[in-house]
């Protein structure tokens, strides 16, 4: 492939993740759905229809790995900076309830269908319901905050889809190295699961409360959202040379720079609270362009590796029935933390629940790593990431509407809280 031909494909991807960004907004159509299908086309599509391979299956396998690393380390930043800390701890204790029985529920009945129909073992089995046990918080939340939601299920929905991604990675990581033969048994795996997660969140945080000082010394020079990223990448890799948890390190810097207000008082250290205040606002928006960019390159990416469906019916099958079972495990999860709800807010918060990233990070990473039996979950895990977002398209088209939607933009002058920030004003751009 040359230059010009790699340069437009480039360029198309980024315009249509933006136009499908766009779409999402002002509509219940999931930019994740547009994204697969350009991959689709580009590379499945392209071979069946022309018998010309764009992007050799080989070639794709030898780099995904790095852009797979990179995007979650991305992404738990992210994940990290949007998490409020003291939120979760005085206002939404269901919350965190409803982020743990759904976890659990879905886990179990993906879990008991991968046993039944593929009869694989156990460890590949709770992978696959740990992986889809999670919903896509860059698709929920943007919803949830769009629809009329009563604030107390509007705080359930945003701290359950923050948190599952963190139990997923939690949990699937600890599988995935069982699974490779990293560890010699299950017990090992756990020993290592907790070895890990305490490396990753404390270099993670360490490095995190040496930033808040240190970029508070350079709030006056240009770029200081590219040396934070640079702190990003050391924090993921020297984790990572300890044989500690890269993502939870990336989680836990995360934590401290969008809690630093929170953090720095629990701990009695002293901060310039404008220069800081400043400096995460601009953070959380660059990041937010970049953790863009990347998604949308990964989901094109996740396309291009795709099986048809004519040729593994199973996987499409059992793609199309986790999505069923993930939709009753999230009805009967809400049902048991907001029954006294509106049953239109409890039918709405069920319908949203695509799958999204993190999913389909844990999916290429059994390609990356030729696990036995990969292609054929990360095929179940593509059709369940592109069911679940068209059922959840569908159902929030009927449930939804009933509520009423909230306009995409505030007006000049309302004040939003930003996490760990509190109140800031909220312009229109």
């Amino acid at each position: 492939m040359d230059l010009v031909t790699s340069f437009i494909i480039a360029s198309g991807i980024i315009l249509l993740g933006f136009i499908a960004n766009a779409i999402f907004r002002r509509t219940y159509i999931p930019d994740t759905l547009s994204l697969i299908f350009l991959g689709v086309l580009l590379g499945p599509g392209t071979s069946y229809l022309a018998g010309v391979s764009i992007f050799p299956r080989e070639q794709l396998l030898g780099s995904i790995d790095y852009i797979a690393q990179l995007t979650l380390a991305l992404v738990m930043f992210d994940a990290g900076m949007s998490l409020d800390i003291y939120k979760i701890m005085k206002e939404s204790p269901r919350g965190v309830s409803f982020s743990i029985i759904n976890f659990v529920v879905s886990t179990i009945v993906i879990t008991m269908m991968a046993k039944y129909f593929l009869q694989l073992r156990w460890s590949y089995c709770f992978f696959l319901g740990a992986v889809l046990a999670t919903a896509g918080s860059a698709v929920v939340v943007p919803l949830v905050m769009k629809l009329h939601f009563s604030e107390d299920v509007k705080h359930i929905l945003v701290i359950e889809a923050a948190l599952s991604d963190v139990y997923t990675l939690i949990f699937a990581t600890t599988l995935l190295s069982y699974m490779s033969g990293q560890t010699a048994n299950f017990q090992t795996a756990i020993k290592q699961l907790v070895s890990s997660v305490s490396v990753g969140l404390l270099v993670g945080a360490l490095i995190g409360l040496f930033w808040i000082y240190t970029i508070e010394q350079l709030s006056r020079e240009e770029h200081s959202y590219v040396a934070t990223l640079g702190a990003l990448l050391v924090a993921y890799t020297v984790t990572t040379w300890l044989d500690g948890s890269g993502a939870m390190a990336a989680l836990a810097f995360g934590l401290i720079i969008g809690n630093h207000r929170f953090i720095t008082l629990i701990l009695g250290l002293e901060t310039g609270p404008l220069a800081m205040t400043e400096l995460a606002v601009t953070t959380r928006s660059i990041h937010g362009e970049i953790t863009f960019i990347m998604r949308s390159f990964f989901f094109v990416v996740m396309g291009l590796l795709y099986t048809w469906p004519i040729n593994n019916i199973t996987s499409l099958f059992l793609g199309l029935l986790a999505s069923v079972l993930l939709f009753s495990a999230r009805a009967l999860s809400i049902l048991t933390v907001a029954g006294r709800s509106p049953l239109v807010e409890i039918w709405t918060a069920a319908s949203i629940y695509g799958r999204g990233l993190v999913p389909a990070l844990f999916a290429q990473f059994l390609i990356t790593l030729n696990m036995p039996f990969g292609e054929t979950l990360y095929d179940i895990i593509l059709n369940s990431i592109i069911i679940t977002n068209v059922f959840m398209t569908l159902g929030v088209y009927l449930f939804g509407r009933k509520m009423g939607v909230k306009a995409p933009r505030l007006p000049k002058g309302i004040t939003v809280e930003v996490p760990g920030l509190g109140e800031a004003e909220a312009t229109e751009r």
